[in-house]
């Protein structure tokens, strides 16, 4: 063991299997701790790597030979050389660079946040992103989005799955990025709705005219975003501790149009809604924003219209709709 000058306390931890519950008195054997000074500071080894673990060819020089780490590589685990077998040690699965796959399955290959993902996998076939520090479950250089038992989705700098902060509140991992943060939550993919409504309209010039019908064509898109707090002056910055998802905002970009001849549109109204089961039968609740026009970039059809409105949906709401994020809820 190597200790470098500054250092003046060292706490060495040897854990021994669970042997120390057991009580008693321990012996090590030639236990040696070495400090040196400034001048002695030298490169032991030094070795590049390609994204999935296979080392550079031509220019990895071993400064010294000995055995003071050297076998510690790529993601600091432990190389197995032996038999140029060239695996990884990642604990729970030996890993081969050269096939970017392990020899066993995850442990944990049923995990939810898994599931969709091959047993034989490391990183999630993504070790630019992803790490895997167990051999069991990749998560993210940047895993950083966390859960209480409240529901409450913060950042914090750090890649624990789990953790309990100084206040005794335990946070789970819930995704590297807003994509991942919206899978774990069930929250639906963007959707595209078409549907056709027959809807009264005015014949002929204003105040002269006679009242008909027509066929509209609809077309929706349904967006769902992640509304994040406390993100900085630039509205996308990452607060340890204070940045914080606190509800979804779901959009509705409506366009409505017909072909009927002699019929033109003016401008898309009213507001959509959660729909939920009442007494009384089915209901609105939770109404948007009354649709806004949006100014045609292609054309000016008078036959066409468009419209954009939104609705913001708190967490504790959210959660109330999708059942505590076990089930999805549906765009119709």
């Amino acid at each position: 063991m190597i200790v470098q000058p500054e250092i003046d306390k060292l706490n060495i931890r040897i854990d021994a299997d669970g042997w120390g519950q057991r009580g008693g008195s321990a012996w090590f054997d030639d236990l040696k701790i070495e400090q040196l000074d400034n001048s002695q500071n030298e490169i032991v080894s030094e070795t590049n790597y390609y994204p999935f673990g296979l080392a550079h060819k031509g220019y990895n020089e071993r400064v010294r030979g000995n055995n003071l780490g050297e076998n510690w590589k790529f993601n600091d685990k432990e190389l197995n050389d032996e038999l140029d077998l060239g695996w990884y040690d990642f604990g729970a699965r030996f890993y081969d660079p050269e096939i970017n796959r392990t020899r066993t399955i995850d442990p944990l290959a049923d995990d939810p946040s898994q599931i969709d993902k091959s047993p034989y996998a490391m990183f999630w076939n993504n070790p630019i992103k992803y790490v895997d520090p167990t051999g069991m479950i990749s998560i993210g250089w940047d895993d950083d989005w966390f859960k209480n038992s409240q529901g409450q989705i913060v950042w914090h700098d750090r890649t624990d799955k789990n953790f309990v902060d100084s206040n005794g509140e335990q946070w789970q991992n819930v995704g590297a990025d807003l994509e991942e943060v919206k899978s774990n939550l069930k929250i639906p993919d963007d959707k595209r709705l078409q549907w056709k409504t027959v809807s009264a309209v005015a014949l002929g010039s204003p105040g002269k005219g006679s009242a008909g019908v027509t066929i509209l064509d609809n077309d929706a898109i349904v967006r769902y975003n992640l509304n994040v707090e406390n993100a900085g002056d630039s509205g996308v910055e990452k607060i340890d501790g204070q940045t914080e998802i606190t509800g979804v905002n779901l959009s509705v970009d409506l366009s409505t149009g017909t072909n009927a001849p002699g019929v033109q549109l003016q401008s898309i109204g009213g507001d959509f809604g959660i729909q939920k089961w009442t007494p009384l039968g089915k209901d609105i609740s939770n109404p948007s924003s009354s649709f806004s026009s949006i100014t045609p970039t292609l054309s000016n059809n008078p036959s066409n219209v468009s419209g954009r409105s939104t609705l913001k949906i708190g967490l504790p709401s959210y959660r109330l709709l999708s059942k505590n994020f076990t089930q999805t809820p549906r765009s119709t």
